[in-house]
This record gives C-alpha cells, structure tokens and sequence, in this order.
C-alpha cells in the first residue's frame, strides 16, 4: 500500500520498455494494443516493495476471464523493483499477422498522452524490426528451392545441372588451375551430387544467416555446393566461357552465382564463426564471377571480406599452418597467396587501397611460397595428370607470386622513399644514393630478372612432352596459359612502376632521368614489349586469363593513349598509335565484359 493506492507488478514487456503498466489480466493495455503476449517471467530483483498475488490483484480488478485461464500463470510473491529494474531483454514473438497490428485497440482512456505517445514510439520500433526479420526472411528460398530453381533454369537454357558442372570443372582444370590451384577436383566431382540431392531434412533447414543449429556434416554439405556452384558461375562468366561451346548462353553464369549467393547466406555467419579452406575459396570464385560479369565494385567487396577472415585467422604467419592437416594446408597456404596477389592487383590495377600491407601487420609476412610435402591435390590415378605435373604447375605459380610480391615491394619502397624525401624538405633528384634509395635500385634489378631463368616447360611450353599424347597436350595448355600470365604480369608491373616512380620524381632509381620525353619512349618500348608477348602466345592462353589479362593490358593502352595526346614527336605518336590499335584489337577479341560496360558508359 502506498499513498492509498495497491502497487501493481508491471509484465515483462512493460518492464523491458519502462513504461507504465497497467497490469489488468488477462493481457495488459499496452500489451493488447501491440497484440504479443503479457507475460510475467522475468526475475524480479530483491530489493523494493513486494509484489502482489496473483489474487489479490485478480480481487482488486474486474475479471476478464475465468480463474485459470489466464495466460500469465500464478506470479510467486518475489520482490521488485517495479518500471526501475534493468533486466536482459526478451524475445517479444507477435501473435497477430503484420498486417492487423495497426487495427487493434489503441490505449484506454486513462493513459495520459505522454505514456501513450512513448508507449507507441516503442511498439512501433518493434513493429519494424519484426516486419523486417520476416520480410528478409521471406526473402532468402530454402535450400531446396534454391536447388529446384537452378535445376529449372538450367532446364530452360537446354542443360542439366550434373552436365553443366561436369563442364565446368573439366574447363576449370584445364584453364585456371594452373594459375589458382585451389581446388581438389576429386572434392569437385563428389560435390556434383549435392546440386540435385536434398543437404537437409525441411524440419531441419536453417531459414537465416545464423544457422547455428547446423552439424559440421551439413556445414561442409552447404560449402561444397556454395563452392561448386560459384567455380561454374565464374568459368561461366569468364571470357573463357565461349570455351564451352554447346552451354555458352549469357544467362549460365547469373544461375549459378544466383544459386551460390542463396545457399551461402543460409550459413555465412557460421562459416565465419569456424573457417576452412573452402571458407576463402568460396568468396575468391564468387568474386571472380562478378568481376568476369563487370560488376568490379561487387567483386571487391566480396574479395574484401575474404582478405579479412584471412587476417583474422593469422594465415600471413607460417606458424598458423604447423599443425593443419593436409590436403587442407595445401589449398590454404595456395588460397593466401590467391588473395595476396589480387590484394595487389586490385591496388595497381583499380587504384583500390591495399589490404594487406605487410608493414601493416603486427608480425612480419612469413608465409612460405611452398612447403615439402605441399603437393597432393591432384590425383595420379587420373590419365591426364602426370607424376611431374603438380610439382611444374607449382612452380609456375610459386613465379607469379613471386613477380606480384617483388612488384609491389617496390611500388610502396617508391612511396616511403618519396614521403621520407618530401619531410625532409629536398627534392628526390638531389638526394644521394642512400642506403634506401641503394635498396630499391637493387630491387628493380632482381625483378627486372625473375623471368630469366624460366624453367623449360614455361620458357617454350610446345617442348614439353609425356608419354601420353592426351596429356601432352592438356598440360601444354596448362603451361601456356601460366607464361601468358607471367609475361603479361611482368610488362604491367614495369609500365606502374615506371608510372609510380615518374610520379614521386623517382626515376633515376630506375636508371632513367625525370625527361617527359624519354619517360614516354620508355613507357612505348614497355608497351611493344607487351603487345608483342600477348601475340605470341596462343589466344586460347590469353583467354584462360580472363578479365585479370584484360585488365592489365588496358593499363598499357591508357598509356599510350595520354602519350598520343601529349607528346610533341611526331615518330613517338605515330608508333604509339600503331600499338595501341594493335592492342585494341587484341582487347576487343577477347570479349571483356567490364570493357564493354565502360564503353557503354555504365557503372561497376
């Protein structure tokens, strides 16, 4: 009792907003009006006055409905604190459909318009967040249906989902294998019944992103199909897809990344929670995808969240892969250095700020290009892969990382060395050759050799021969499409950081003087070098570098386009101009995407 009035006990809504209740039975006003249900569960807290039973509240009230109808229950006499305490909060589950919730009951007569006006903010605020949990809910099909669907849509484009995938993985194994060997294609072709077969019971599907109720088993069931599904969309969307000539149709790729997206989001937080290999190459193959399809700004990102789950999982340490079992420590130590080098590109190539900066990191980068024992994805059983296969293949790969790493070690030395010169306050050209700028002209030297010594199946891949004629020419293939890589890459790093030092006033560390003329002479012969690499090799390896290929030799083509507007001499802009229509007819044969879309002046 207190100033003549019975204390009421507030229900646990009214609680958790702090708002007067009024407590009648059997659901409170401000309860009925947002129609979830009054419920009294909370701990009280043992401090205040004591709260009243159920039945002398029942008493002191008009009843509703019948004793032991109630839905509240009976209430234990427990201390409490009334609308003061601060409790957890609690899951407020709508009994009434979205719909009908703005024709219920507003507030009695006795509430002033103050409680009134907070009471409705409130419900309000969880009015939406509800609508918005079912709609995004609504929103996202079930495993099954996402199956149901990429098998129709398929059906509708003359295909099958088990032939499409076989296809892919056969052109996958054959193109970009070689340069991102990250896959185990015997996992590969396991996975392809899972594209037809039910991953869960219907009882049992997770319905969100939280998913926590997933077995391990189902968890890997949900990322091999994720996984197998993003490899198609991006064979499909490559410019490599015309490769597969019976299925090349503009829709293929939007199915199987469509399918991929869906079924990642039923286990994305889960899968950051507990990361694999497969956690990693999962984001790489579905950026990969949306980066053949032009959408560069989507490709990013998604890219960017696998460089961040690497950090987080320390993969840049050498240590981190001590105890990790194999084949797992092979594709991830490969999968690092995937993102590594596309961290790298997508800094040179798209001017996007680097991820992974390893004067950023706490520790120093001590991940190994390879590590013995580091073989063992490709099986000998299969006719095509011969015993010295795997280990050529890793070489070639071990090369580009290693031309990316030595590249992009000189673009950011260019970038201290420049910063460091312009706080001290002189210019870079009367700096002597300090130990610093001594470090980067040595640098330069050793990348300008790295394709020196190529082994003989990359320096003249039609050398290389087995005893099987159908392997012979499978990994020829394979080693073509690696040197284009190589050569392609090495001539793109020469013209950025030729570009870079020009820039920070650095040209003399590259044994050249700061003369606009000689730069662009320079930067020309780059650029001849370039052309002349790309038309020597088989159009079939350019093709298998995809849109990462077309990307770097649009880099040249942007500089020799500023070379035709600006230079004076007239020989220097003619050849300019024959080797930029040379290289716009390459560009144009290679069917880019992402160039068709600037062209055609849309966004990324």
């Amino acid at each position: 009792m207190a100033g003549g009035r019975l204390l009421t006990l507030a229900c646990d809504s009214c609680r958790v907003r702090k708002v007067k209740c009024d407590a009648r039975t059997p659901c409170c006003s401000n309860c009925r009006s947002s129609g979830i249900d009054c419920k009294y569960e909370l701990p009280r807290r043992k401090r205040g006055p004591k709260a009243r039973s159920q039945q002398v509240r029942a008493s002191a009230e008009p009843r509703q409905s019948p004793i032991g109808e109630s839905p509240r229950g009976t209430i234990p006499d427990s201390p409490t604190n009334g609308l003061s305490d601060i409790v957890s909060p609690v899951k407020i589950t709508s009994t009434l459909p979205l719909a009908e919730l703005s024709h219920v009951d507003r507030f009695p007569a006795h509430v002033s318009p103050t409680i009134a006006s907070r009471i409705e903010s409130h419900h309000r605020q969880d009015r939406a967040s509800v609508e918005l949990t079912l709609l995004s809910e609504e929103r996202l099909p079930t495993p099954t249906e996402i199956q149901e669907a990429l098998a129709k849509d398929l059906m509708t484009l003359g295909s099958s989902v088990d032939h499409a995938a076989r296809k892919c993985i056969d052109v996958f194994m054959q193109y970009s294998y070689p340069l991102i060997p990250i896959v185990q294609p015997t996992n590969l072709i396991a996975s392809i019944a899972l594209l037809s077969r039910p991953l869960l019971p219907d009882e049992t599907t997770p319905q969100s992103r939280h998913s926590s109720g997933l077995s391990m088993k189902s968890l890997e069931e949900f990322r091999a199909f994720t996984l197998l599904t993003a490899l198609c969309a991006s064979i499909y969307a490559g410019t490599n897809s015309s490769m597969i000539c019976s299925l090349d149709n503009p829709d293929m790729p939007r199915c199987f990344l469509r399918a991929s997206r869906g079924m990642f989001a039923h286990f994305e937080e889960r899968d950051i929670e507990h990361p694999t290999s497969s956690s990693l190459v999962i984001r790489v193959l579905q950026s990969s995808a949306f980066h053949c399809l032009g959408k560069t700004h989507i490709a990013l990102y998604v890219l960017s969240n696998a460089h961040h789950l690497a950090l987080l999982m320390r993969l840049y340490d050498e240590r981190s892969f001590d105890d990790m079992p194999q084949p797992e420590a092979t594709i991830m130590r490969a999968v690092v250095w995937t993102l590594y080098v596309a961290d790298k590109s997508a800094s040179v190539l798209n001017h996007v700020p680097s991820t992974v900066q390893e004067v950023c990191l706490q520790e120093p980068l001590t991940l190994a290009y390879e590590r013995e024992g580091d073989f063992g994805l490709l099986s000998p059983d299969m006719p095509l892969f011969t015993c010295s296969y795997e280990s050529r293949l890793q070489a070639g790969f071990t090369l580009s990382n290693k031309l990316w790493k030595d590249g992009a070690d000189i673009i950011l030395d260019l970038k201290v060395l420049a910063r460091m010169y312009s706080r001290s306050g002189v210019t870079t050209e009367v700096q002597p050759l300090d130990v610093p700028a001594s470090g980067i002209m040595q640098a330069y030297l050793n990348f300008c050799a790295v394709l020196d010594s190529l082994p003989p199946w990359l320096r003249d891949p039609e050398s290389h021969t087995t005893n099987i004629p159908a392997a012979t020419s499978f990994q020829k293939l394979a080693f073509w499409a690696q040197k284009a890589n190589l050569v392609i890459t090495f001539h793109c790093l020469r013209l950025t950081i030729l570009r870079r030092a020009e820039a920070h006033g650095c040209c003399h560390l590259l044994g050249l003087i700061n003369d606009e003329g000689m730069l662009a002479l320079r930067k020309t012969e780059i650029a001849s070098d370039l052309v002349a690499a790309a038309t020597t090799v088989p159009f079939e390896a350019l093709r298998a570098n995809s849109e990462p290929c077309v990307e770097k030799l649009r880099q040249a083509g942007v500089d020799l386009l500023q070379i035709t507007h600006k230079t004076t001499n007239q020989a220097l802009c003619a050849r300019a101009k024959t080797i930029f229509s040379t290289l716009l007819d390459l560009i144009a044969t290679l069917n880019s995407k992402v160039s068709n879309e600037l062209s055609m002046g849309f966004p990324n």
